[in-house]
């Protein structure tokens, strides 16, 4: 007895699963927001329950920007320099208010990571991560540097090398604090409606009924 012929338009379940899967999906890209309403309507889903999620669904969508502009090299060396400007000035300005009042050492000491502090949420307001990580790492030095002062009741830290390498410590803190800070909005969970929900997806079975029974 000999073997049928081979079929060359025939195709196995697994492929013509996948077919009917993507065909599906390449039909619902199609969809307008109407005809998925009155899809939902024909599942068993209220209108208003759809209108009420299509409500929700608007108001999580990201806004997009009109036009993305690169930054030049310039605009963020002026913004790092503004920054830094800033800190410096609320720096000199706190100090020279400490001055007018006599104020005792421990409270002169604390002036330091404030105005640091100042320039350092200047900087992220400006989006620059480069001032936001020297002047943010100072002000984390310099309040570390108060809290041993303050427990100890006189300066905790003693010559020029050591003064450098907490400050030097507190920015390569930060810095690394602001790398796996991106790092983790990049990898961070997905928007709303990002990807449909696999129940919502049609069923590949009652795809291929369909195609039988055509």
């Amino acid at each position: 007895m000999s073997a049928s012929p081979i079929d060359p338009h025939r195709l196995a379940e697994d492929t013509k699963r996948q077919l009917l899967e993507r065909a599906a999906e390449l039909d619902q890209d199609s969809l307008t927001l109407q005809q998925l309403r009155e899809a939902a309507v024909e599942a068993g889903i209220s209108a208003a329950a759809f209108d009420q999620a299509v409500h929700e669904w608007r108001h999580t969508m990201p806004v997009a920007s009109a036009v993305s502009r690169p930054v030049t090299v310039a605009a963020r060396l002026l913004r790092n320099f503004a920054a830094l400007a800033s800190g410096w000035a609320a720096l000199l300005g706190l100090s020279a208010i400490d001055r007018l009042f006599a104020v005792p050492w421990l409270v002169h000491k604390l002036t330091d990571p404030l105005g640091l502090a100042v320039g350092a949420a200047i900087a992220v307001k400006l989006r620059v991560r480069t001032a936001t990580a020297v002047l943010g790492g100072l002000a984390v030095s310099q309040t570390a540097e108060y809290l041993l002062d303050f427990i100890s009741g006189a300066p905790a830290i003693h010559g020029f090398a050591p003064h450098v390498a907490v400050m030097l410590a507190g920015i390569a803190g930060v810095a690394v604090g602001q790398h796996f800070s991106r790092r983790g909005s990049r990898h961070g969970p997905s928007t709303p409606f990002a990807e449909p929900p696999s129940s919502a997806k049609p069923d590949s079975g009652a795809l291929e009924l369909r195609t039988a029974s055509a």
